[in-house]
C-alpha cells in the first residue's frame, strides 16, 4: 500500500538538502528503521529572498508617495527652483522569515557627489531618520540638489537575509519622479552649501599672500 502524511517545516531550519528518516511498524508491533542514507528520501529546503513590500518617500514628516485611481504608486522627489538642496526621507518595508541581514539602496544622482554608484546602507535602528527601531521599515535620508533634472529617476534597492539570499537584479528597480517645486528654498544655508569652495579659495589666497611675502623679502635682501 501507499502511506502518506503531512509535516510542517519550521522557519528555523536552514536551507539545503535534508534526509527524512522513516520508521515502519506492522500490526504485530515489529518495527524497522530506514538507516541507509542513499535510499532514504530527501527534502530540499529552498531559501526565498527577502520581500520588499512597500516604498515611500517622505519630506518634512509627511509622505510624498501617493496612489492614483488606477492603483499605481508614484514617488515624487522635490527639487527647489530657488537653488540649494531639499532633504528627503526614504522608507522601505522588508520581511523575511529567516531574518533580514541588510537593506541597501543605490540612488544615483540623489546620492552625495561621488557616491552615485555605491550601495548605501539603510537602517532600522531608530537612527539617521528611522522613525521606529526594529519595525521592519528601513530608512535612508538623501538631499535632492537643485541641479538634478526633472523627470523619472531609477534607483535600486536590495535586501539580504541571514543566509545570504538577496533580491535578484530584475526585482531591484524602482522609479522616482523628480519634480521642480517653488514651495521652498534649500534646507541648508548658502555658507554650508559653498563651504568647500570657500575653504579652497581661502587656502589659495593665503598661498598667494605667502608667495608675495617671500618675493618681497628676497627683493629687499637684494637691495640691501
Amino acid at each position: 500500500g501507499i502511506w502518506s502524511g503531512e509535516f510542517r517545516i519550521p522557519y528555523t531550519i536552514p536551507p539545503g538538502e535534508r534526509v527524512i528518516p522513516l520508521r515502519l511498524s506492522d500490526s504485530q508491533g515489529a518495527e524497522v528503521f530506514s538507516n541507509n542514507i542513499e535510499t532514504m528520501p530527501s527534502l530540499v529546503i529552498n531559501n526565498e529572498y527577502p520581500t520588499i513590500t512597500s516604498l515611500e518617500i517622505w519630506r518634512d514628516g509627511a509622505p510624498l508617495t501617493y496612489q492614483n485611481e488606477q492603483g499605481e504608486f508614484f514617488h515624487p522627489v522635490l527639487v527647489s527652483n530657488s537653488g540649494g538642496q531639499l532633504t528627503h526621507h526614504m522608507e522601505v518595508a522588508v520581511s523575511d522569515p529567516d531574518g533580514v541581514s541588510s537593506v541597501q539602496a543605490m540612488i544615483g544622482r540623489l546620492a552625495d557627489i561621488g557616491k552615485s554608484e555605491q550601495w548605501l546602507l539603510m537602517v532600522d535602528d531608530g537612527t539617521s531618520g528611522d522613525r521606529v527601531a526594529g519595525d521592519g521599515i528601513y530608512s535612508l535620508n538623501f538631499d535632492a540638489r537643485s541641479t538634478i533634472p526633472e523627470g523619472e529617476l531609477e534607483i535600486n534597492i536590495r535586501a539580504t537575509d541571514i543566509f545570504i539570499s538577496s533580491t535578484p537584479p530584475e526585482n531591484q528597480g524602482y522609479i522616482l519622479s523628480v519634480q521642480y517645486s517653488e514651495c521652498c528654498t534649500g534646507d541648508s544655508s548658502w555658507l554650508s552649501q559653498n563651504f568647500s569652495t570657500i575653504i579652497l579659495i581661502s587656502s589659495f589666497s593665503i598661498l598667494l599672500i605667502g608667495m608675495a611675502a617671500v618675493i618681497l623679502q628676497i627683493r629687499k635682501s637684494d637691495f640691501d
